[in-house]
């Protein structure tokens, strides 16, 4: 990791800063090895990941009661109930609450132990506080289409109808209120999954950031290996001809040729960085999530080497809509798939003390809802709406419980349906959630309603997380 060291020669620093203003008043792009020189003098560095749990995952199943609230979630959870005797106990700093992870997530625990992790406990996305009580009196102002995955999933990711953050995310909002001279147009926003709601702003979208082996999806593949410089040239004059072919043609060839020349720039970013920063692994198909990680990784050390102050990364990952078979080892379940997540969890944070990026990295993991703790008659759950999330990092405050676990009695305080499934009511938006760490990211408290739609009906807009 090259980091700027207070005994780093002023005259050179200004060298490298007057170069950098030369060639950006040039319309030249600056070189690699200068872009990296630049990044010596510049300390303030943050990046967030995002990982979105596909298909609502159950947190009821993720932090467990392991205190006397267990009995009613045994008692309601019935055939799915984890046994208690092999929950993973958690002794929270904040909390007199004993609560316990799923033993799939045994890999992550000490992560928790060491405080780089926060629990948010009954969150989803609101309009403004309201209670069980309030829904089922109908005094209560809710997000439409609860239940609905693309609609909760899109409110989850900033996404409100008929309001200015109609079409974009909180992720690419917080990015164009940035100041331009934190934020890079190729390796600031960054995707590795195609459906990134949440990373799209108003008028800038992600940039989707693989390595060079997984460009398999591009019938232009061979071209863009170079093995043909012939080829290559001819399809750079193709999608450069502005004169040829109808306005809809023109409009393909042009965005075709622009997101081409976003990979090819990406890929000689990342031929840049060392192979000892987040190496590949060499069994792709057992560890996709770990794999995509480890190319994060490996986005954010080469943003950060070049100079880039402010990266966000995010992917969706996971089929968590477990309307059936929910226990089970494979990843065809909760159980396989939480197992996963907690190692390729582990994993990412020994890659990044690697990178020397340990205490520079926030991650946020979140779903589109939870769902109900009565299990249906599948060995499933169906769609619920409060969930349990949690964020991690070196930065994190962490080995703590944030807000209330629900009561865990059907038909409770916490529930909102009349026959008593156990759908909580959220106690805290996913906005609150966001915001937080968008705050921590640089975003002004000031600028949080510009980001953020329904945060101002909310008293604490932002959570105790850092």
């Amino acid at each position: 990791m090259s980091r700027f060291k207070s005994g780093m020669n002023r005259d050179r620093r200004r060298l490298l800063m007057g170069m950098s203003g030369l060639l950006a008043s040039s319309g030249l792009a600056i070189p690699w090895p200068i872009r990296v020189a630049l990044a010596q003098a510049q300390r303030d560095y943050k990046a967030v990941i995002c990982i979105f749990l596909n298909g609502g995952n159950d947190g009821n199943d993720m932090l467990i009661p392991a205190d006397g609230a267990y009995g009613d979630y045994a008692n309601a959870h019935g055939p799915l109930a984890l046994p208690l005797d092999e929950l993973v106990r958690l002794n929270l700093s904040n909390t007199e609450r004993r609560l316990g992870l799923n033993p799939a997530m045994a890999p992550m625990k000490h992560l928790v132990d060491q405080g780089q992790v926060a629990w948010i406990a009954n969150a989803g996305p609101l309009v403004e506080p309201i209670s069980a009580d309030d829904v089922k009196n109908g005094r209560a102002r809710m997000p439409s289409l609860l239940g609905s995955h693309p609609d909760q999933a899109r409110h989850v990711s900033g996404g409100v109808p008929g309001t200015f953050a109609a079409n974009s995310g909180w992720g690419g909002r917080t990015l164009e209120a940035m100041p331009g001279d934190l934020v890079d147009g190729l390796l600031s926003n960054l995707s590795l999954s195609r459906n990134n709601w949440l990373m799209r702003g108003r008028y800038w979208n992600p940039t989707m950031a693989e390595d060079r082996e997984h460009f398999t999806s591009l019938d232009l593949r061979h071209i863009l290996d170079g093995g043909n410089p012939r080829e290559f040239q001819a399809y750079q004059e193709a999608v450069g001809d502005a004169g040829a072919g109808d306005d809809l043609s023109f409009a393909y060839r042009s965005a075709v040729g622009n997101v081409l020349d976003e990979v090819l720039e990406l890929r000689r970013v990342l031929d840049k960085v060392p192979s000892h920063i987040a190496p590949q692994l060499s069994d792709r198909q057992d560890h996709e999530l770990n794999q995509r990680l480890r190319t994060m990784v490996r986005t954010l050390w080469a943003g950060r080497e070049a100079g880039v102050q402010r990266q966000m990364a995010y992917l969706q990952w996971g089929g968590f809509d477990t309307h059936s078979d929910q226990r089970g080892k494979t990843l065809e379940h909760q159980d396989g798939q939480l197992a996963e997540l907690a190692r390729s969890l582990a994993d990412l944070d020994e890659q990044l003390w690697v990178g020397g990026l340990h205490d520079e990295v926030v991650t946020v993991i979140l779903s589109e809802f939870g769902r109900p703790l009565k299990p249906n008659s599948s060995g499933g759950t169906d769609h619920g709406w409060g969930n349990h999330f949690l964020v991690m990092g070196g930065p994190v405050n962490g080995n703590r419980l944030i807000g209330r676990m629900p009561e865990m009695i059907l038909g409770g305080a916490d529930d909102m349906d009349e026959d008593g499934q156990g759908r909580w009511v959220p106690t805290i938006h996913t906005d609150q959630i966001s915001a937080s760490v968008m705050e921590w990211f640089g975003l002004p408290q000031t600028s949080l309603n510009q980001v953020f739609v329904n945060l101002e009906n909310f008293p604490n807009p932002t959570l105790d997380l850092f």
